[in-house]
């Protein structure tokens, strides 16, 4: 979708890897072919429910990276599965 309409609203999907997700992606795909918009998959990466010693602690940095590549690299190949 090189060329966009820039008075078109964009269509955001979230998706999670579930058979409905995937559907509703592929579905905002063709509506943006039809308005020449832009599509923007979102996924949530959940925080471990336990971490540190106190199971309170936010993640280190490492580990931050380390969930934001995963689930960049999930969302990457739903996306794939989904719409190609």
């Amino acid at each position: 979708m090189a060329a966009q309409n820039r008075n078109t609203e964009r269509i955001v999907v979230g998706v999670d890897g579930s058979h409905s997700s995937k559907q509703a992606l592929g579905r905002a795909v063709r509506q943006a072919e039809l308005t020449n918009g832009p599509v923007e998959a979102l996924t949530v990466r959940p925080l471990p429910q336990s971490h540190g010693a106190l199971s309170w602690l936010p993640p280190s940095s490492s580990d931050e990276a380390a969930m934001k590549a995963r689930a960049h690299g999930n969302l990457t190949h739903i996306v794939e599965e989904a719409v190609g």
